[in-house]
């Protein structure tokens, strides 16, 4: 396949590239399963595939292009089984096998909506199947169109904080986890919906658990594993005061057979422990479990600490797994776990977590074999797969096999939107696959565009990313982005993204530099020339995010000054007199933190996205319980009034503001509500200063619908090119009618062409 020379990332060659889910391998390991949606901009419409990979030949066939078809997973071995809803509200389970002959057929229907769903094979064949759905008041599964009839007010009312999450207004519906089993057929050998019935899983809790939480969510925080014996649920805590904080906690279920009620229910404590739960994952026997804890639920920065029981007949017998870096010296292992995978013997977990801004994954004894009564071992993690070229988006063991020590990773990077490759955890022998590794430069770009800044400043060093556009020259002198990250205890991570994509910003001719910022008191003499720190910004360290607290604009502030510094003074292909800087949620509050600075007034235009203008007002946030700590404590919790609120307030500075301002914010976004980005925008327009406000009415913290991606960036971009001097993607006056949406998109084809889709 000849692939053009002159192929530039344009917004809508972003917008209209293939979007790929993450490859997840058979059972048996001879394929891998995909998804991947393409948008036209010609006809309006998204075109969604199933795909699978025989990863012997790396042969690529097409599954399934109904769009229908949803939520495809495996089965068993070749068998794929996915979802479809009906006009009437009910969910079909259907299951089909790779190959020619794809003899799909109707396995069963479900009487409802299904919110997320997991199978497991099980020992004697049948297969075990959970999912969440609605349910009425008597518990019971709530059918479409069976709900409270519409009242004749339309009035909300509410006696606690969850009153908006997300995107979504809470509402009275509840729901739970359902489960049954597939049998087989005895005239066909097909899979079929036991007719037994539903058993609501958690019908029997006490206090009653709901799952999850807020079920109009399309992916909500809550999680389920299933084993042999029994299903690990990760639910919100009814125990704990929800107007305080939402907190997730784990429960274990014994079901002795899935056609029957769990036998017993048992929360999972820890002592001396008050956190959020997460990766709940069983031994491979489902005999054991681990599971990620951080300390306490009021701190946000806390750090995820590695347990595992070692029984899950007796719950309580719990180990914790203390990651050191040398057993000798105990010196703790500075990095945060984010999820955990067994390895298929039992022996190892895999431990998925950021590093230094890429993601990787690490192995740990899972030290089942301690004798009896210790509480707490040392484990020292071994690096199998991540580097610092690229991400971990996603890791699976190859195959079921017992004996099976490959696993095979997804990855990304900020020039690559995913591949993957095998990597043997014992010997590690890394076996690479060529199927996606061309798509860089489909999307013209080069794995050399992009590097890090190691900056060096009075006592502690700041890490930055840098780009430069696909044919940068360095006798020439080029406008140069800052983007901010969100969070704030975020990070510009080396991952590909449709959103705030870097390379967008370099291919219109920026060298963009995306600082992590943060600060910890270090001697310079005692930090290696290859150690990276930043304030605030997750993966290097916990005590580089605990420095984030009551400090949102001080230190954080100070090493974006810093950088700019760097870049002023030692980059000699920037033209610093035309700098522009955007972010977007914490990177939005830094914006117009910024804009009331002296810092403020050395960039030409600034761009805030979600931002926040008072701490005061984020309390009407829809996780307001965590906005105190995060300003040194609650305003009414003493007699005097935490500093931070008023000092790191972008609204207390707003009569320095002169800097010219994009504000966009959406109407859906509850996290950082709307109300927060019209008053960055009437003070600017009321003081005269040049603002333009960019509104989705039907997306929230995110801007994820294609054609709306595609506004943002021509506006952001348009915006940026209008001060910086940039020709590229022009400014286009104020969106109002169709007729200007139309105008706007021929203007768009006149200056990029039409997309070649056949290249992908």
């Amino acid at each position: 396949m000849t692939i053009k020379s002159n192929i530039r990332l344009t917004p809508e060659l972003l917008i209209t590239a293939p979007r790929r889910s993450a490859a997840k391998p058979s059972s048996d390991g001879k394929y891998a399963l995909y998804t991947v949606s393409t948008y036209s901009l010609d006809s309006h419409s998204e075109r969604n595939e199933i795909k699978v990979i025989e990863l012997e030949t790396e042969a690529v066939t097409l599954f399934s292009d109904d769009a229908k078809n949803v939520s495809p997973q495996w089965l068993v071995k070749d068998q794929i089984i996915w979802l479809r809803t009906t006009e009437a509200g009910k969910t079909e389970f259907w299951i089909g096998k790779v190959g020619p002959e794809k003899n799909a057929y109707l396995a069963g229907t479900v009487d409802s909506s299904i919110i997320k769903f997991k199978t497991r094979e099980l020992a004697d064949g049948t297969i075990a199947i959970a999912f969440s759905a609605l349910m009425d008041d008597k518990g019971l599964l709530q059918p479409p169109g069976k709900r409270e009839r519409k009242p004749f007010s339309s009035a909300r009312e509410y006696d606690s904080v969850l009153v908006r999450y997300w995107d979504t207004y809470v509402e009275k519906e509840m729901s739970t986890l359902w489960y049954t089993t597939f049998e087989r057929a005895k005239s066909t050998s097909n899979y079929e919906l036991s007719k037994r019935g539903l058993i609501n899983a958690l019908e029997r809790s006490r206090p009653a658990l709901l799952f999850p939480l807020v079920p109009q969510l399309g992916d909500a925080p809550e999680d389920f594993q299933l084993s042999d014996q029994g299903i690990l649920i990760l639910a919100n805590d009814p125990d704990y005061n929800i107007n305080t904080a939402m907190v997730l906690r784990l429960w274990y279920l014994r079901v002795e057979n899935y056609a029957k009620p769990p036998t017993w229910f048992k929360k999972i404590d820890i002592p001396n422990f008050d956190g959020n739960f997460s990766s709940p994952v069983f031994s491979p026997n489902g005999q054991s479990a681990a599971f990620l804890s951080t300390k306490s639920a009021l701190q946000y920065t806390d750090a995820n600490r590695i347990f595992v029981v070692r029984s899950l007949r007796d719950p309580e017998a719990l180990i914790q797994l203390h990651a050191v870096t040398d057993i000798a010296k105990s010196e703790r292992w500075d990095i945060n776990p984010g999820s955990l995978l067994w390895s298929n013997d039992g022996s190892e977990i895999f431990i998925q977590a950021e590093d230094r801004a890429c993601t990787k994954v690490w192995k740990i004894s899972s030290s089942l074999a301690s004798p009896p009564g210790i509480r707490s071992v040392d484990v020292v993690p071994k690096l199998v797969a991540g580097n610092a070229i690229s991400s971990v988006e996603a890791v699976f063991p190859l195959s079921k096999d017992p004996m099976e020590s490959k696993l095979f990773v997804n990855i990304s990077s900020f020039v690559d939107d995913g591949s993957f490759y095998l990597t043997d955890t014992k010997s590690g022998y890394i076996t690479s696959f060529s199927l996606f590794s061309m798509n860089h430069l489909k999307l013209g770009l080069k794995k050399n565009q992009f590097s890090e800044i190691n900056i060096k400043a009075d006592d502690h060093h700041v890490h930055a990313w840098l780009w430069k556009p696909s044919d940068f020259d360095p006798k020439k002198k080029y406008p140069v982005t800052f983007l901010i990250h969100g969070g704030p205890t975020g990070n510009w991570s080396n991952a590909w993204s449709t959103r705030w994509n870097p390379a967008v910003w370099a291919e219109q001719g920026y060298v963009v530099v995306a600082p992590n910022p943060f600060v910890f008191p270090v001697h310079v003499s005692d930090i290696a020339d290859d150690c990276f720190s930043s304030t605030g910004s997750s993966s290097f360290g916990q005590a580089y995010m605990d420095a984030m607290l009551g400090n949102w604009g001080g230190i954080p502030y100070d090493d974006i000054g810093k950088c700019f510094q760097y870049v002023e003074e030692n980059l000699a292909f920037v033209d610093i007199d035309r700098a522009i800087l955007a972010g977007g949620s914490y990177g939005g509050y830094m914006a117009n933190w910024i804009a009331g600075q002296p810092l403020g007034r050395r960039f030409k235009a600034l761009i805030s996205h979600d931002g926040v203008f008072s701490p005061y007002s984020m309390l009407a946030s829809d996780i307001a319980s965590w906005v105190p700590g995060n300003f040194g404590g609650a305003p009414w919790e003493s007699d005097h009034v935490p500093e931070a609120w008023d000092k790191y307030s972008p609204a207390k500075y707003v009569h320095n503001w002169k800097t010219p301002m994009l504000i966009i914010h959406s109407d859906k976004d509850f996290r950082c509500p709307i109300t927060e980005g019209l008053a960055v925008f009437n003070v600017c327009r009321m003081k005269g200063i040049p603002a333009r406000f960019l509104n989705f009415p039907d997306e929230n913290h995110l801007v994820l619908k294609r054609e709306n991606s595609l506004r943002w960036y021509e506006t952001v971009l348009g915006w940026a090119n209008s001060w910086a001097g940039v020709t590229g993607v022009e400014l286009e006056p104020p969106l109002k009618t169709e007729e200007a949406i139309s105008l706007r998109q021929e203007k768009m084809v006149s200056q990029y062409g039409r997309v070649n889709q056949d290249v992908w």
